[in-house]
């Protein structure tokens, strides 16, 4: 993970690694998480028409689990349009992003403060973790700002999805109020009027990079690419500082960013 600011004193990168178990602030928001998990992943089916009982169905969950996998570590991208492939996401990695998330937000707090108000463009949303993430970490403070969040995420079916999950966990943390919108790409017309000294932040969390040199170049030419989607991020947003968290093999393709 690395937390980056353009302004003097420039903070040391930070390093965590996915096999690092990280404490969540109590047991309830562990059990408030484990039945959003639950809950959102079968009302996501249902909303999709998904039927448990028949057998068609139950392959196209199975076979969508496989080939998200598959896809994640050879980068081939998934099809993240598919509700299928949305929902074995949100079993396989959500809750591991969220926990990566939190502990971004919470690196970023302990370090600089939290502030009055806090703008957030989260690059390649996709289920929520970002948001997530953020509420968890704003749990262990005494102090609730002023939050802008906007989720730049182009799959309907990653949005739904964690759209479902956060349903179901919203009511864990009442006092995490957030103005919150989706849009599938970057635009200056979808930055919100913020007020003087908000402090603007651009995330992304395990966004969809390539691993390799051959991947990355075609990958570079797409011009609804992850890495054009977040310079042009930067570009609209002007961020203090920057959280991201990546696979260590895909490093190489963050840095080009």
């Amino acid at each position: 993970m690395r937390i980056r600011s353009r302004a003097p004193p420039k903070p040391r990168p930070n390093h965590m690694s996915e096999q690092t178990t990280y404490a969540l602030p109590n047991t309830r928001l562990q059990w408030a998480l484990d039945k959003a998990h639950a809950q959102g992943f079968q009302d996501f089916l249902r909303d999709n028409g998904h039927d448990k009982t028949d057998q068609a169905h139950r392959k196209l969950a199975a076979d969508a689990m496989v080939n998200l996998e598959k896809g994640v570590k050879q980068s081939v991208p998934p099809d993240y349009s598919n509700s299928y492939v949305a929902a074995a996401y949100l079993v396989r990695y959500h809750l591991k992003h969220c926990i990566l998330a939190s502990r971004a937000f919470k690196i970023f707090f302990d370090r600089f403060g939290v502030p009055n108000t806090l703008y957030v463009c989260d690059v390649g949303a996709g289920t929520g973790a970002g948001r997530i993430g953020l509420a968890l970490a704003l749990s262990t403070y005494g102090k609730q700002p002023d939050i802008y969040f906007d989720a730049q995420e182009p799959a309907e079916a990653m949005q739904s999805a964690g759209d479902s999950f956060w349903r179901a966990f919203q009511d864990s943390v009442p006092n995490f109020k957030l103005e919150h919108h989706y849009c599938p790409y970057p635009t200056s017309k979808n930055l919100p009027g913020l007020p003087i000294n908000t402090v603007r932040v651009v995330t992304a969390f395990h966004l969809t990079l390539p691993y390799g040199d051959q991947q990355r170049r075609d990958w570079e030419r797409d011009v609804k690419s992850p890495k054009n989607t977040l310079e042009e991020v930067f570009r609209i947003v002007s961020p203090e500082f920057g959280t991201f968290t990546i696979h260590n093999e895909k490093k190489k393709a963050l840095y080009r960013v």
